[in-house]
């Protein structure tokens, strides 16, 4: 059970989202954050030293679904896989809207990061690489070029479309943008994305 401090920085996190989404991120102040609550800033400064501080929080909330990660374990499509381990972060992005996401992206260019979750970055890497090398070995991928060019790219594909996404204010549907070139990049099989398809339905059913 989280800590009656663990709870009030929840509760702070989650308060800043809705104004954050509200009003737009450079509307909010402290203060106004402070005043929805009911405290004083000293409580908001013990548990953050910045608004920006409340962005890199965000991450910590970000958890791939039970379903997601039975399927993961089980299925042999390397495709589906790949796909369920990025989805989170993708709808998590959506989520939070084109204002959020365009800040959270220019305080990690700010902070030299060239990734949205640096304390995630190494496990999703490694995990990345794992899934390609077994597509490519077992034909479900057939893109031949190094896994961790793919992974680059990959990464660096994303992030291009977010930072479009941002730009046109999230005029288009963001998930299948990327969803539809991750494919393009891999090469997939097309029996391993009909089958996806087929998960996906199911999943709603």
């Amino acid at each position: 059970m989280p800590s009656d401090g663990a709870k009030t920085k929840i509760t702070i996190i989650n308060t800043a989202i809705g104004l954050f989404k509200d009003k737009g991120y450079q509307n909010v102040s402290i203060k106004d954050i402070c005043d929805s609550l009911n405290i004083q800033r000293g409580t908001f400064y013990y548990h953050f030293n910045s608004k920006d501080a409340i962005i890199d929080s965000f991450y910590d909330d970000i958890e791939i679904p039970q379903q997601y990660q039975s399927k993961i374990i089980t299925t042999d499509n390397c495709w589906l896989k790949l796909w369920l381990l990025f989805k989170p972060t993708i709808d998590w992005t959506v989520e939070m809207g084109s204002d959020i996401l365009s800040t959270i992206i220019m305080i990690n260019l700010q902070n030299g990061r060239s990734t949205f979750f640096p304390s995630a970055e190494d496990s999703t890497k490694e995990n990345t690489l794992q899934i390609i090398k077994k597509g490519q070995r077992e034909g479900q991928f057939l893109n031949s070029r190094a896994p961790l060019d793919i992974y680059h790219t990959i990464r660096n594909q994303i992030l291009g479309i977010c930072l479009i996404w941002c730009t046109k204010d999230g005029a288009f549907n963001e998930s299948q943008e990327i969803h539809d070139s991750l494919i393009s990049i891999l090469q997939v099989e097309s029996s391993c994305v009909e089958e996806e398809k087929e998960w996906v339905q199911n999943d709603k059913s």
